[in-house]
């Protein structure tokens, strides 16, 4: 079977459990082996449909099959369902009153090697009353957050020095 995690966290997962159980979220670098994150990003490429209403979002994604990932069952003991998401000049998710998530846990996969903070397409969680918290732009980086009620998640608008590149993130909830 092809290595999947980097050996760190395989040797370290009751410490990511207990800070995922403390913290709420936790933020893992250099997640994937090489080949499994390049693996990843071919089953991302998948040709995404644009969905756009201007009062709630706009980007590209399709539904993917991903790999077992063993890890997250043994955080959560099934896996979730991911979406492929592509975000390039002019696309976003806002928050909106008529479509608030529900409480729950989401699994995000950042794909988007060699992008720059400057051109937009942040991940943003809110919690109703002000604060936020932005989570950090970096490849093979996955992101595990506990959406309580009243949080909720937002990618920043992606502006015109993003030219004609894409953002891509895999997203799963539970």
């Amino acid at each position: 079977m092809v290595p999947v995690i980097n050996e760190f966290y395989l040797e370290n997962l009751e410490t990511v459990k207990r800070t995922f159980q403390e913290e709420g979220q936790v933020v893992l670098f250099d997640f994937f082996t090489k080949d499994f994150f390049s693996l990843l990003k071919k089953i991302a490429e998948k040709k995404p449909r644009p969905e756009k209403d201007p009062l709630l979002h706009s980007f590209s994604t399709v539904s993917v099959d991903l790999p077992e990932l063993p890890f997250l069952r043994s955080l959560f003991k099934k896996q979730p369902d991911f979406r492929s998401y592509r975000f390039g000049w002019k696309d976003y998710t806002l928050l909106h009153d008529l479509d608030m998530q529900k409480p729950g846990i989401d699994i995000i996969i950042d794909l988007a090697e060699d992008w720059q903070e400057k051109w937009g397409g942040s991940v943003y969680y809110v919690d109703g009353t002000g604060n936020f918290t932005k989570m950090p732009i970096k490849a093979n980086t996955l992101i595990l957050v506990k959406r309580t009620s009243g949080n909720n998640r937002f990618i920043k608008y992606v502006n015109h020095l993003a030219g004609t590149r894409k953002r891509s993130l895999l997203i799963g909830s539970l």
